[in-house]
Formats: C-alpha cells, structure tokens, sequence
C-alpha cells in the first residue's frame, strides 16, 4: 500500500510538515535501504516521500525492504524509480530536499558529492568522509548505532520551514565549492 512506482510532483519550496528525500545507490546491504526505512517507520507526523533509485543488487534484500515499506505509517510513502542513467543524476536530485543515504560505508561517496552540489542537504550515515556536516549546515552526518539521532534528525527535517532549508541548501553548496576548489 505504500510503495507507489514513478510520480511527476515536484516541489520547490520547503513547506513545514511535508518532505521529498530521494537516494541514489543500488538497492544493496551496503547501502542500507533497510536502515533509512526502518527509521522512517518510526515517524508518524508529517507527509514524508522517499524516492528511490538505483538497482536492485541483492533481492533477498529488496525482499526485506518492501516487507518494511508495507507496514510504514501511512504518511510515508516511498517509490522505487529503478537504475537511473547518470546524466539524469542532478534532475533526480534536485527534485528532493535532502539526500537520505544511510550507508555502511563509502569510499568517497560521489552521490553525495552531486547532492551537495545541486544544494541539496544529506541526511548519511557517520561512515564516509563526508564529516561535520551539521556544525558547516549543509547536512547531518549520524552513526547508524543511533537510530534516535535519525529519527530526531528526520523529525526536524520534515518540520523544517523554507528559510531553514534554504541555509542548509546554501551550506550544502558552500561545502561543495570547498571541495571543488580545494587543491
């Protein structure tokens, strides 16, 4: 009942109360879909859409994922888009308020990178370099121990007003031209 295939509503400003999150990453245990889905159940106010997209890599997995997806609150829904070509990266990005990844690790982590650059805020796990996001106000970068820091982290992302995500956004550009400039 939750899970909904492509959609075309776009919002641009962020109203208190409602969220677009979107990830970026094959469907996979290192991804960790099944963390950021199980800390969106806990989140019963507010209007939350979590798109996803990327590959399936492991159905086991996806398995999991969609028992999870069938039992979240009714204000959450969540659409499975699928692999997305990488030129469309950006356009899928910028349609989100934040970047929700909950990873058991990356490298680098060049989805976070794209997001940061398109302004888009991240919500990810403490398990990339991506570090201190929230003191620079461009994200949050949280362990995956502390499913309370997400919730509550979520929690306030949803209740967010659009002068609050419009720092955040500029933050997130701000890091990301720090990187880029950075020799």
């Amino acid at each position: 009942r939750n899970i909904q295939y492509p959609i075309s509503n776009t919002e641009y400003n962020k109203t208190p109360g409602s969220i677009r999150l979107v990830s970026v990453a094959r469907i996979s245990p290192e991804k960790g879909t099944l963390h950021a889905l199980r800390f969106l159940k806990e989140i019963k106010e507010g209007k939350i859409h979590y798109d996803l997209y990327g590959p399936v890599y492991n159905e086991a997995y996806w398995k999991e994922c969609t028992e999870v997806i069938a039992t979240l609150p009714p204000n959450v829904t969540v659409t499975w888009h699928g692999p997305v070509d990488g030129e469309r990266v950006g356009e899928v990005l910028s349609k989100a308020h934040f970047l929700l990844m909950t990873t058991e690790g990356e490298n680098f982590g060049h989805t976070i990178l794209e997001a940061l650059s398109a302004g888009i805020p991240v919500i990810i796990s403490d398990r990339t370099p991506w570090r201190d996001l929230e003191a620079k106000k461009a994200g949050f970068d949280l362990s995956l121990d502390d499913a309370a820091a997400f919730i509550h982290v979520l929690k306030q992302a949803v209740a967010m007003d659009d002068p609050e995500w419009t720092e955040l956004s500029a933050g997130a550009l701000a890091q990301a031209m720090e990187y880029i400039s950075d020799q």
